[in-house]
């Protein structure tokens, strides 16, 4: 090294980020010869955004239509049912497992959905077609329950009101 002239110098710090911020810590340059020099201690400034672990924290569930008044009894009608899988914020993503009735679970339907990591919900729709029934047992109770990655239950779903 010439005196008199500065000189830049450059090294790298390579580890694992963990979620207590210990790394990296601060850094720094001390010479030795021809006389000692400390520079300033450095840190990269704020802190790793730690990944939480994949699950759903709760299912929303709605019905359209909502309503059977002013609908036929013994008339055809179809049901789309609305979910919103709510997924832990920071997340790697996954698959949701889940299973859907609209027999107040006398039949179910397996499925599923994938979350992309970082997603915090995911939608899904299905339907069920029938004869809206004087003794009013169509539509039936319909309600989402989590398999996987954890088990969450849906509210209850049915529409308002019966037929006429």
């Amino acid at each position: 090294m010439l005196l008199g002239r500065e000189t830049s110098y450059a090294f790298t710090w390579q580890g694992t980020l963990y979620a207590d911020n210990v790394y990296p810590g601060l850094g720094g340059v001390l010479t030795s010869s021809p006389n000692e020099v400390h520079s300033p201690s450095v840190q990269p400034a704020g802190t790793c955004v730690s990944s939480a672990a994949f699950k759903v924290t709760k299912i929303d569930l709605s019905v359209s239509p909502s309503s059977l008044v002013g609908m036929s009894c013994n008339s055809s009608v179809t049901f789309t049912y609305s979910v919103t899988f709510h997924v832990a914020p920071n997340s790697p993503g996954g698959t949701i497992q889940f299973m859907d009735t609209t027999t107040n679970g006398r039949s179910s339907t397996n499925s599923s959905v994938t979350a992309s990591a970082g997603t915090m919900t995911v939608t899904y729709k299905f339907t069920s077609s029938g004869v809206l029934s004087s003794d009013h047992t169509f539509p039936g109770i319909a309600e989402v329950i989590t398999i996987s990655p954890n088990q969450v239950n849906s509210p209850q779903v049915k529409p308002a009101g019966q037929c006429s």
